[in-house]
């Protein structure tokens, strides 16, 4: 049987596969916020009257909508 031992290291140097992973995750999080940022910019702007018509808005312009609908009819007696 082998003698037991016990040994402890302690390591002041960044392992190059943490590091990577560090790094990676790192950029993998700013990229995933920058479109986030991103898209949520963009739906903002939508909402405050640059949407209508053509546009990538998410709400329509009220004018257009209400100038396709036509006036009301008039009440059958």
């Amino acid at each position: 049987m082998l003698a037991e031992s016990r040994y402890r290291v302690r390591s002041t140097a960044v392992s190059g596969v943490g590091l990577l992973l560090t790094v990676g995750a790192g950029g993998f999080l700013a990229l995933w916020w920058g479109r986030h940022w991103v898209r949520t910019r963009r739906k903002a702007q939508g909402r405050h009257g640059r949407s209508g018509p053509g546009t990538s808005g998410d709400l329509p312009d009220t004018d257009f909508v209400e100038e396709a609908a036509g006036p009301a009819p008039a009440p059958s007696p």
